[in-house]
Order: C-alpha cells, then structure tokens, then sequence
C-alpha cells in the first residue's frame, strides 16, 4: 500500500519523526504541495506543520500555521478532527512557551469536544495526557492520567489502546517524582509488560517500538535503583548496555558507584560523556559524570 492510499491520519503518522521536526515539516509542506487535498485535510495538515515548528521553538511560526488552520475550518463535521488537533496543538505551544496554567483551556476543550466524537477517542487520551503533563498538581496530574487509561482501555480502536504503554509510563514518573517508589515500578513494569506484548505480535520489527520497550526496561531499571535493589538494576541495564546508548552508561555509572566499582564506574562515564552532552543531561547530571570519571 503506497502512502496516499492510506488515510489521512495514518499518512501523518507515517510521516511523522519526532526526534527530527525540520525533516518532518518538509515532509508535511511536501504532502500538502504535492496533492490534491480538501480544505479539511489541509487543516489538518496544518497543525501538524505547527507542531513540527513547536518542537523546534518557532512559537511565533506556529502560531501563524494554526491561524491558516482556522481560516479554513467551516461548520462542517468534515472539520471535527481538525478542530480538536488544532486545540491540543494550541495547548502544546503555549505549555512549550513555559505557559502551562494558560494551555490547560486548549486541553480541556480539546478532551471535551472530543468526547462527543467516538472516532476521535485518539485525541481523547491525548488531551487527557497532556492536561497530565500540564497540570501542576500531583493529584490532578494523577486523575487526568487516570482517566486517559479508562478511555483507552474501554477502545476498541488500536491506535488508541497503544497510548497505554505512555501512560502508564507518566504516571510511573509521576510518583516517582512523589517519592513513591514502590506504585511508579508497579506502572513501570506495566509499561514495559505492554510494550513487550505489542513486539511479540509485531510481525513488521517495528524499530520504534524496539525503542519503547527498551526505555521501557531502562525505567524499570532505573526505580530498582531508586528502591536500592542495586543487583536487579545493574542486571537490566547490563542486558541493555551495547555501548551506543549514554543513558544506560549513565545509570551503570551511578550503580557502579553504588557498589564501590571506581574503574567500571568511571569507563561507563566516559562513555556517557562520548555520547550526551551537558545539554543531553542537564547541569547537575553532567557535572555528576564529569566527577565519576
């Protein structure tokens, strides 16, 4: 099946690589130049191109792209979809502009208007996980997640029973954050459980799935340390550690340090250092490595 034999949404998804939005932008302009399209499908189009401009903190750019998606919307249900990418897309901007209180009204008109749309139960969990990441208190934060993971188990959709695993995972941090060690492994196990489900059925070796399920194990690994199960947490990340990934060698760097192995815990901080930068890493973290080695 060729891409434009697909529809709409799963052409998007298609297209779409979050760790590279410049290349995903060209791609979407390329799309919307090169075919045919309605205006509903050309709004869509257009909060996808603003996304892609978020990401790259072009604020002001993706506010002018979602102005071009709404120039176009029309009372037609054709546009519902639209509607509601360009609500979260909104709400996306302004969290990423460091306004979170002020982009909790594009998430919540976007879960409600949602709601009335069975086919949209997607943008549903989205919105539902956004106003939990929006959100600044723990309770709140939790009750939206909570509330994304009943939606998106009572689906019989796919696409949106996969944003499981996501949540799963923000609700893992978010008592690991509260200090609560023992509930995040409970939701990191089930994140990893669930990814490791969808790989054994993906007859595609789907490569960002692969990705999923090993931050997914990296997690679980990561609270075992947090627990102090030192041995259970270097055995996973051990199973991980192919000396490409920084953040594996970051956490054999602490755990290391933990069971007093200065050389190991310094070559793994070297190896961090080959592959994160201070940026990758934050201050604090990168000038902890730094000392390791």
């Amino acid at each position: 099946m060729t891409l434009l034999q697909l529809g709409l949404g799963d052409q998007l998804n298609k297209l779409w690589d979050y760790s590279n939005p410049i290349e995903t932008e060209k791609k979407f302009t390329e799309l919307l130049l090169n075919t045919n399209f309605k205006d509903f499908e050309k709004s869509e189009i257009f909060t996808q191109i603003a996304r892609c401009q978020g990401l790259q903190k072009e604020f002001q750019k993706a506010e002018e792209t979602l102005c071009k998606t709404q120039n176009l919307f029309t009372d037609s249900d054709e546009f519902n979809c639209a509607k509601v990418r360009f609500l979260l897309e909104k709400g996306r901007i302004l969290r990423s502009s460091k306004l979170p209180k002020e982009s909790l009204k594009y998430f919540l008109e976007a879960y409600e208007t949602s709601l009335n749309f069975p086919e949209l139960s997607y943008f549903t969990v989205d919105a539902l996980h956004m106003l939990g990441l929006a959100e600044n208190e723990t309770e709140k934060k939790v009750y939206w997640n909570l509330e994304a993971i009943k939606v998106a188990e009572g689906s019989s959709d796919v696409a949106t029973k996969n944003w499981l695993g996501s949540i799963y995972n923000n609700l893992g941090w978010i008592y690991h954050d509260e200090i609560k060690f023992e509930q995040a492994l409970r939701y990191f196990q089930s994140a990893y459980l669930f990814f490791l489900d969808l790989i054994k059925v993906d007859v595609n070796e789907d490569a960002k799935l692969k990705s999923k399920l090993k931050i997914a194990k990296w997690t679980v690994g990561r609270c075992l340390r947090s627990l102090n199960k030192i041995d259970e947490a270097l055995e996973i990340q051990l199973s991980l550690n192919d000396g490409t990934d920084g953040y594996v060698n970051e956490e054999l760097s602490y755990l290391y340090d933990l069971k007093g192995n200065i050389e190991l815990r310094s070559v793994n901080a070297k190896m961090t250092l080959n592959c994160l930068t201070e940026e990758d890493l934050g201050e604090e973290r990168y000038k902890k490595i730094l000392s390791f080695t």
